[in-house]
């Protein structure tokens, strides 16, 4: 969510060389999982969280592109 930050433990691991599966749990509730890609500099996202109002779970899946910022 735009704005929000707060610290999570993350779960993760290398899958092949510079491919990583990371997950982790907000306090709040939604569940993340990501999959880095630096070799091509991509990343896919899954997010499930509760919908409220009685929809029950809801996800959505998302993709983009990473930039290494170097400072």
């Amino acid at each position: 969510m735009k704005g929000k930050k707060d610290t999570e433990r993350i779960h993760a691991v290398e899958i092949v060389p510079q491919v990583f599966f990371i997950n982790w749990l907000e306090k709040e509730g939604p569940s993340v999982s990501n999959v880095l890609d630096l070799g091509s500099m991509r990343v896919f996202a899954f997010v499930t969280y509760d919908g409220g109002n009685g929809q029950g779970r809801q996800s959505f899946f998302d993709r983009g592109s990473l930039e290494e910022l170097v400072g």
